[in-house]
């Protein structure tokens, strides 16, 4: 029996759900490290230099991402001032244009009532939850990605050819090489296995090429003139190659790693993955040939990198939503009912098993009664999931299950989240305010073997790292450091070097001489 999800009624609600998700305390979490702090800082180095051609970090050379999301926060920081907000902002614009541009993609290539549904697959998901509020590279990556193949399968105009080029341009701009490989080798195996040949004229259109080359290739050449092959080396060796095939931060996984992340990435969602997979390998053509072939290319490109995080496939999550939204009729299926049942059971066992133990307070997390609310939800989709088939009207479960992890996804961005900024982030933003209040602007803060550029973002200082007792030693004979920042664990190496605690956090402390 077919579920409808249709009516404009829907998208917009799901539009303004995803908004409310998205900027509830956008900007009252701190920045996490490392990469949000980095991100963050080097985008406020840019903007006080003028320099909107290399951008640093801690006055140092940062070649590990292009500029296009330093430019992007930036002006956000222009709008919205130097905050957390505006650091997060790019990445949420990006999330709620991409929900809607797969929702129009949907509509004109599957059906309004798909469209539908898999819009509210990708808003109240854990993927989107995620990195929609998150000051990195991955949602305007994804974004860019998305619009060119998009724009590719959308037809066969010179339109098509310059939106293929010119957001892929955009997403070399932002990611790097991969903003090339994914679209346009994902359209060429396309051509390949559809035989629809006349979507050569697409990739190899030369008014295309040109628009790409204008668009993305200006800053490269910049740089290159600016730092030569150390740009090379670094940019393109270190951090595209190297990071493949070598290990990087000690950020490895099994081969299946990434089955693992898009399932648990786009729960409860993706209990209909099997399913819409079937059908699109059933079927192999159309959007669902594109989707499926979009999944898996991007899935497999880095099931195969020797470097693995979580945040690398979600260039893939928009192909897998497409997916989904072609099986919104299978919700009332009851391999789908019973397998969300067991997740909300689990759950819920789980954190009272968590509350029981009282392991929040030994973690430093005292206000906890809104685990409880989580307690009560994931009980109700419980219920849902196992009603008789009598009491189910069309709409009951997908809308019901939908409402319901809204709710889940709300208390978190309301209650969770801030939790657990306070508990990562809140000594160290208190120990970085310290020195931007006590240090002169010359000064620089010292940090013993750990690497937090929070510390660098809120305390407005540069910082002076050590990585062992005997290059600490060395930089406190030879440089003036008044303030020091490290683990609690380290506290006896700083005293040995003359510094005394002033106040130890619970797993910080900062130190003076």
């Amino acid at each position: 029996m077919r579920v409808p999800c249709g009516g404009r009624k829907v998208i917009r609600l799901v539009l303004i759900g995803a908004a409310v998700l998205t900027f509830t305390n956008l900007g009252a979490v701190y920045l996490f490290d490392v990469d949000e702090a980095v991100f963050a800082q080097a985008s406020k180095e840019m903007l006080l230099s003028g320099d909107w051609i290399n951008p640093t970090y801690n006055g140092i050379n940062r070649y590990d991402k292009p500029v296009l999301i330093y430019w992007l926060m930036i002006l956000s920081y222009k709008v919205f001032g130097v905050n957390e907000f505006a650091a997060r902002f790019p990445s949420a614009f990006s999330g709620l244009l991409l929900l809607f541009v797969l929702y129009r993609f949907a509509r004109k290539h599957v059906s309004e009532d798909a469209a539908n549904f898999g819009a509210m697959c990708l808003a109240l998901s854990p993927y989107f939850f995620v990195y929609s509020r998150a000051a990195v590279t991955d949602m305007t990556l994804t974004l860019f990605i998305t619009l060119s193949l998009v724009s590719f399968y959308s037809g066969s105009r010179l339109s098509n050819a310059i939106g293929l080029h010119a957001f892929a341009a955009l997403a070399f701009l932002t990611k790097g090489l991969i903003g090339v490989l994914f679209p346009f080798t994902i359209a060429i195996i396309y051509i390949l296995l559809s035989r629809q040949w006349q979507r050569i004229s697409i990739v190899f259109n030369p008014f295309g090429i040109m628009v790409f080359l204008l668009i993305a290739t200006p800053w490269y050449i910049a740089q290159y003139q600016r730092n030569g092959m150390e740009f090379i080396e670094q940019f393109f060796f270190k951090h595209h190659f190297k990071r493949y095939t070598d290990v990087i931060s000690g950020h490895s996984g099994p081969l299946y790693y990434y089955f693992l992340a898009i399932v648990i990435g786009l729960l409860p969602w993706s209990g209909l993955l099997p399913t819409a997979l079937s059908k699109a390998w059933q079927q192999r053509d159309g959007v669902l040939g594109l989707a499926l072939l979009w999944l898996f290319f991007v899935i497999a490109f880095f099931s195969l990198s020797t470097t693995k995080l979580p945040n690398y496939i979600l260039p893939s999550v928009p192909a897998a939503v497409l997916l989904l939204s072609a099986v919104h009729e299978k919700t009332r299926a009851r391999g789908f009912k019973l397998g969300i049942a067991g997740l909300s059971l689990l759950f819920a066992a789980l954190l009272l098993v968590v509350i029981a133990q009282d392991l929040t307070g030994r973690y430093g997390f005292t206000d906890t009664h809104w685990l409880y609310w989580i307690i009560l939800i994931n009980l109700c989709t419980l219920v849902l999931m196992l009603l008789p088939e009598m009491y189910f009207n069309r709409y009951l479960m997908p809308y019901g299950l939908a409402l319901l992890m809204f709710l889940l996804l709300l208390i978190v961005a309301l209650k969770g989240l801030p939790m657990v900024g306070e508990r990562l982030q809140g000594t160290l933003y208190r120990f970085s305010v310290y020195a931007k209040e006590n240090l002169r602007a010359d000064e620089r803060v010292f940090i013993y073997k750990i690497n937090q550029p929070s510390i660098v973002f809120y305390s407005d200082r540069r910082v002076v790292r050590a990585g062992s007792y005997e290059e600490a030693e060395a930089l406190v004979k030879n440089t003036p450091l008044r303030l020091a920042i490290t683990k609690v664990r380290h506290q006896s190496e700083l005293i040995q070097l003359g510094f005394r605690l002033k106040e130890a956090g619970r797993d910080y402390g900062l130190f003076e001489r």
